[in-house]
C-alpha cells in the first residue's frame, strides 16, 4: 500500500515539473516564432493521441498483466511485453512514415495560414513525423514500468528527457528562430529518451529480451481486453482531439494558435489527474484479483484529486485572462481567454471522472466505458462542429464541457453502483463539493478584492486566496491524504537536510 502513496507523489513531482516548464517556456515559443507557428507545435499532442490509439490497447494490457502477475520472470507476462514491444516499433515506424508522405497534402488542404508558407508547414509535418515515430515506443516501455510500479524511474527519465526538449528548444531557437529548427532538436531529444527508457526497462525486467520476438499466443490471452481498449482508444480519439482539427478545417491558424495556447494551459490540471490514475491503474488491477480496499482508495484518490485541481478551475475561471496577458501578451490573452475558462471547466470535470474509468479498466470491465463512449461519439462530433462554426473556438470550448458532463451523469454512477457499491450523490457531497465550495469562495474573494482595489493589487490577491484555500481545504481533507503529505514533506525534509542542519 505504502507504493501507491509514493507512486502517486512521485507522479505529482513529475506533473509539476513538466507544467512549471511548459508555463515557462511557452511565452518564449510563441515570441520567437509567432501564435500561428505555436498552432502547427500544437498538432504535435493531437498525433500523438491519434497514435496511441493505434496499440489497440496493448499498453494498458501490458501493465495490467505485469500488476496482476507480480512476477517479472512469468513467461507469459515476458512475451507479452515483448510481443507488444516488437509491436510498437513497427507500427510507429509505418504510421510516421505515412505522416512524412501524406506531409504535403496535409499543409495544402488541411492548414491555412496567409503568413506562413505551405513548404514551411509540409516541411515542419515531416519532422513531426520523424519526431512521433521515435517517441511512440515510449508508451509501450512506460506501461511496462507502471506495471511494475516504478513510477520513480518512469518519472525521472520523463522530467528528464522534457527538460531535454524544451530546454534545449530555447536554446535552439535563440541560436536560429525557426520552426524547423525546434523541430529538429525535437527529434533528437526523442531519440535519446526511447534510449533512455529501453534501458530502465530492460534493467527492471531483466527478462525482457532486446531483439524483437512476437508470440501470439500471448497476445491472444489478452485480446479481447486488448481490443476493447483499443476501441474505447479510437473514440477517445475522436472525444480528445477532434476539436483542434475542426478548428484547423473550419477556422484559419490563427484562431488554431489562440485555442492550443488556451489548450496548454487548461491542460496542465491533466497531469495531475494522469499523475493520480496511472498510479492508480496497477492498484485497481490489484484490488480486482484480492477484492480488497477498492472502494476506500477510489475514495481517496477522487478527494485528492478534486483537492489538487477544483482551485486550479476556479483560477483560471476568474482569472485567466489577467494571466494570459501577464504571460503571453494582450492580443493573446483577448484571443484564448474565454475558450480557456470553458476549457478548465471540462477539464476539472473530466479529472472527477476519470478515477471511474480507471476503475472500469483496472477491474477488466473495459466494457462500461466503450458502451458509454458509444453513444457520446455520435452526439458530440455534429456538436462540436455546429458550435466552433457558430461560435468559433469558444464554442469549440464549450462542447468539451457538454461532453464531461454527459461522462459525469453516466460513466460515474454506474461504475459506482455496479463495481464499487458507492452512492454517487455522497461520495459527490463527502470527496468533492467541500473543495469546490472552497475555491470558490478563495477566487471570489480574491475577485472581488482586486475589482475594488484595482489590477495592481492581483499579486496580493491570489496568493491570500491560495493561502485561504489551503486552510479551508487541509481542514477538510481525511486522515488518510493529510497523512501522507505530512509524510511526504517529512520526508523531502529529511533528504534536504541529512544532518538536520540548514
Amino acid at each position: 500500500m505504502p507504493r501507491i502513496g509514493t507512486n502517486i507523489l512521485s507522479n505529482l513531482l513529475a506533473a509539476a515539473w513538466i507544467g512549471a516548464l511548459t508555463l515557462l517556456i511557452t511565452p518564449l515559443q510563441i515570441r520567437l516564432l509567432g501564435i500561428e507557428a505555436f498552432g502547427v507545435i500544437g498538432l504535435i499532442a493531437v498525433f500523438q493521441v491519434a497514435m496511441s490509439t493505434l496499440d489497440l490497447g496493448l499498453a494498458t494490457a501490458v501493465t495490467r498483466a505485469i500488476a496482476r502477475d507480480r512476477d517479472t520472470t512469468a513467461l507469459t507476462t515476458t512475451r507479452l511485453a515483448a510481443s507488444v514491444g516488437t509491436f510498437y516499433w513497427i507500427a510507429s515506424a509505418i504510421v510516421g512514415t505515412i505522416i512524412w508522405l501524406a506531409a504535403d497534402w496535409m499543409a495544402s488542404a488541411w492548414l491555412s495560414s496567409p503568413t506562413v508558407d505551405a513548404e514551411i508547414i509540409a516541411g515542419s509535418l515531416k519532422l513531426i513525423a520523424a519526431f512521433l515515430a521515435l517517441r511512440w515506443p515510449v508508451a509501450f516501455y512506460g506501461a511496462v514500468l507502471a506495471g511494475l510500479q516504478r513510477m520513480d524511474v518512469l518519472n525521472s527519465i520523463k522530467t528528464i528527457a522534457f527538460s531535454l526538449r524544451l530546454g534545449g528548444a530555447i536554446l535552439v531557437l535563440l541560436w536560429r528562430p525557426t520552426l524547423e529548427a525546434m523541430l529538429t532538436w525535437f527529434v533528437f531529444s526523442a531519440a535519446v529518451e526511447v534510449l533512455m527508457f529501453a534501458i530502465a526497462d530492460h534493467r527492471m525486467m531483466p527478462t525482457l529480451p532486446w531483439r524483437p520476438a512476437f508470440h501470439p499466443a500471448a497476445i491472444g490471452a489478452v485480446w479481447r481486453f486488448s481490443a476493447s481498449m483499443g476501441l474505447i482508444g479510437l473514440m477517445s480519439l475522436l472525444l480528445t482531439q477532434s476539436d483542434r482539427l475542426v478548428i484547423g478545417k473550419l477556422l484559419d491558424l490563427q484562431a488554431l494558435g489562440f485555442y492550443s495556447l488556451a489548450y496548454t494551459v487548461a491542460v496542465g490540471g491533466a497531469l495531475m489527474q494522469t499523475a493520480i490514475n496511472s498510479a492508480m491503474l496497477p492498484a485497481f488491477a490489484q484490488a480486482s484479483v484480492e477484492k480488497s480496499w477498492a472502494s476506500s482508495r477510489y475514495n481517496k484518490a477522487s478527494e485528492l484529486m478534486a483537492f489538487g485541481l477544483a482551485p486550479l478551475c476556479a483560477l483560471l475561471v476568474f482569472f485567466g485572462h489577467d494571466l494570459l496577458r501577464l504571460w503571453v501578451g494582450l492580443a493573446s490573452a483577448d484571443g484564448a481567454y474565454a475558450a480557456l475558462a470553458f476549457l478548465a471547466t471540462g477539464f476539472f470535470l473530466n479529472a472527477l471522472v476519470s478515477n471511474a474509468y480507471t476503475v472500469a479498466v483496472g477491474f477488466g470491465r473495459p466494457d462500461i466505458p466503450f458502451k458509454v463512449n458509444l453513444l457520446a461519439t455520435l452526439a458530440y462530433l455534429p456538436l462540436l462542429a455546429a458550435l466552433t462554426w457558430k461560435a468559433g473556438i469558444v464554442g469549440a470550448a464549450l462542447s468539451w464541457v457538454v461532453l464531461n458532463l454527459y461522462y459525469f451523469f453516466s460513466l460515474l454512477p454506474i461504475v459506482h453502483r455496479t463495481l464499487l457499491g458507492e452512492h454517487t450523490w455522497s461520495w459527490l457531497k463527502l470527496t468533492v463539493l467541500p473543495f469546490v465550495v472552497c475555491a470558490l469562495l478563495a477566487a471570489i474573494g480574491a475577485k472581488a478584492m482586486v475589482m475594488a482595489l484595482g489590477p495592481i493589487w492581483l499579486a496580493l490577491a491570489l496568493p491570500l486566496a491560495g493561502a485561504a484555500y489551503a486552510v479551508l481545504a487541509y481542514r477538510r481533507l481525511s486522515a488518510e491524504p493529510k497523512a501522507a503529505l505530512r509524510h511526504f514533506l517529512q520526508k523531502r525534509t529529511a533528504v534536504e537536510k541529512p544532518d538536520g542542519k540548514p
